[in-house]
């Protein structure tokens, strides 16, 4: 039954796709009232919804067979920056230029989104939502838009383009909303001209492609609500994020038989005419761990974005001052990522959630096992976790017996279930999916 849903959903939705590119909202709402007096309509003994069928049918008519002749010339460029983010306007310019022999005007800009059905495999894999009726569950529709509305990437409405004369150009404001992070590769814009009715567009279709990093959506964080010691950082910052055997320089002194030749200082050297080296010494600075989950975020795509949401807000308040920022997860491999002190900046963290996916082939294990082994240098770590059974208990317990600070945050599905346990050692804070705003500001 699924296998048939999944046809009939993917014909439907590839109609709505055309007819988006093509209609306008006045002309999408004229289409579905065509439709509705197409089955009242079809008893011609129904007068009035046979006349409102044949009105409405040559309204839409005219519009289309007036936008099949539009035609024109036309060179498209953006002018953008690198990165977006989840939910939020991204404003850039469209820079229109005419290249034909005649004026243009009346006519819209806008992103052509290619965006095709969802695949099979996809929709028979995707987990089917609560809520709605057993039927729509059944059949997978839910499931179906939610692939498909993942799939366009972006909300955008056309934009004005002022009169132009040949051979002129206009940089055209316009701004599109990305609906989830990663890359977002734009491949070409579309010039419209809408029909003299406003219910039809005609379309030219200019290449111009680009990609934009969308990052993911932040909440307010003042700063990582962990305390801690500073602990000793075996080759100093040099070694935080890289192989190195550099320690912080500390001044020069006399050459002694033993010291290591790379240590000689040689412009200090060819002043004083002896060996002079550089002297280092230890370095001791707060480093915290941020540790996200991505077992099982495939079966809820809801809970593993709002968790990513989570690590964005604290990576993006904790990678500042003088302390250094663990970012850890498994994905292909276990990842480890040191920011803070020169080793990146906040953008450089959030660009890495922002191609984050769940984990499907390791097992947990492997992020218990990355976290222990860097165990030793850290002063505090803290965990965004997706559910909270036995495994992820014992695994927190492990750490605080270890005598670190940790914070335990436990995103869940709603505010009624997978409550923590109060009992621990530790704090364990529950933030309900669509809550974690106020979650993280009580903090």
């Amino acid at each position: 039954m699924k296998r048939v849903s999944y046809l009939i959903l993917s014909a439907f939705y590839r109609l709505y796709l055309s007819a988006g590119r093509r209609l306008s909202t006045p002309g999408l709402f004229l289409a579905v009232l065509l439709a509705v007096f197409a089955l009242a309509g079809s008893d011609t003994r129904r007068t009035a919804a046979f006349q409102a069928f044949s009105f409405l049918f040559f309204l839409l008519a005219f519009s289309i067979c007036f936008s099949i002749f539009f035609r024109g010339r036309f060179s498209i460029s953006r002018r953008m920056g690198r990165t977006a983010v989840v939910g939020e306007p991204f404003p850039y310019d469209i820079v229109v230029e005419n290249g034909s022999g005649r004026r243009a005007k009346g006519l819209l800009v806008r992103e052509r989104y290619a965006a095709p059905a969802p695949s099979r495999e996809s929709f028979f894999s995707a987990p089917s939502p609560r809520g709605g009726s057993f039927l729509s569950r059944r059949l997978g529709f839910y499931s179906f838009y939610a692939l498909a509305a993942a799939g366009l990437g972006f909300r955008q409405k056309p934009e004005p383009v002022p009169e132009l004369a040949p051979g002129a150009s206009a940089a055209v404001r316009s701004s599109l909303v990305p609906v989830r992070r990663g890359r977002l590769r734009l491949s070409s814009i579309s010039v419209l001209r809408p029909d003299p009715l406003g219910l039809a567009y005609g379309a030219r279709h200019v290449e111009a492609p680009a990609d934009v990093l969308v990052l993911p959506k932040t909440y307010p964080v003042k700063s990582l609500p962990l305390a801690g010691r500073r602990r000793h950082q075996a080759g100093g910052v040099a070694l935080a994020g890289s192989v190195g055997d550099s320690q912080e320089f500390c001044g020069l002194r006399d050459y002694r038989p033993g010291d290591p030749l790379r240590h000689i200082h040689w412009r200090s050297f060819a002043k004083t005419g002896k060996p002079v080296v550089k002297e280092f010494c230890e370095e001791f600075f707060v480093r915290h761990a941020l540790v996200l989950d991505t077992f099982g975020g495939d079966r809820s795509p809801a809970l593993f974005e709002e968790a990513v949401s989570v690590a964005a807000s604290f990576a993006r308040a904790g990678v500042s001052g003088e302390s250094l920022l663990d970012l850890m997860f498994v994905g292909t491999e276990a990842f480890r990522f040191t920011f803070g002190r020169g080793l990146g900046a906040a953008e450089q963290a959030l660009s890495v959630l922002a191609c984050v996916s769940p984990c499907r082939e390791r097992p947990f294990s492997d992020l218990r096992s990355t976290v222990m082994a860097a165990l030793p240098v850290l002063s505090g770590v803290l965990l965004v976790l997706l559910s909270w059974d036995d495994e992820r208990r014992s695994f927190c317990r492990a750490l605080a017996a270890k005598g670190v600070p940790i914070l335990v945050l436990v995103v869940t599905p709603d505010s009624q279930e997978n409550a923590p346990e109060e009992s621990t050692p530790y704090r364990v804070v529950r933030i309900p999916v669509g809550q974690a705003r106020q979650a993280l500001a009580s903090l």
